[in-house]
C-alpha cells in the first residue's frame, strides 16, 4: 500500500512572514501593483524583454526599442511585432516605482 503525504506548498508561512515584516510587505505590493495586468506567459516575456532592452540603452524611446526587438530573434520579432504592446509594456515601466 502506498502512503501518501500531503505537503503543505508554504503559501501561509511565506504570507505570514511578508505580513510580519513592513518592508518585505512594501515590496510584495510594489511588485503586485506593477505585474497587475502581466501576468500570461507572453506578457511577463514581453515585459522583461522591454525592461531588458531599456535598461541596455538607457531609454524609453520607441524605435530603439523597436529596431532591438526585431535584431532580437525571429521568435521576438514575430511575437512582439504590435506596437500597441509595446506602448503599453514601456508605460508600465515607465510608472514603475522601483528603486
Amino acid at each position: 500500500m502506498i502512503k501518501y503525504i500531503t505537503v503543505s506548498d508554504g503559501y501561509d508561512v511565506v504570507k505570514t512572514h511578508i505580513e510580519s515584516n513592513a518592508e518585505l510587505k512594501c515590496i510584495a505590493k510594489k511588485t503586485i501593483d506593477f505585474l497587475t495586468g502581466f501576468y500570461s506567459d507572453f506578457a511577463l516575456e514581453l515585459l522583461s524583454s522591454i525592461d531588458f532592452i531599456t535598461i541596455n540603452l538607457n531609454s524609453f524611446e520607441k524605435e530603439p526599442i523597436n529596431k532591438q526587438l526585431e535584431n532580437w530573434n525571429d521568435r521576438k520579432r514575430s511575437m512582439f511585432s504590435n506596437p500597441k504592446y509595446i506602448d503599453i509594456s514601456i508605460k508600465q515601466l515607465q510608472k514603475a516605482e522601483f528603486v
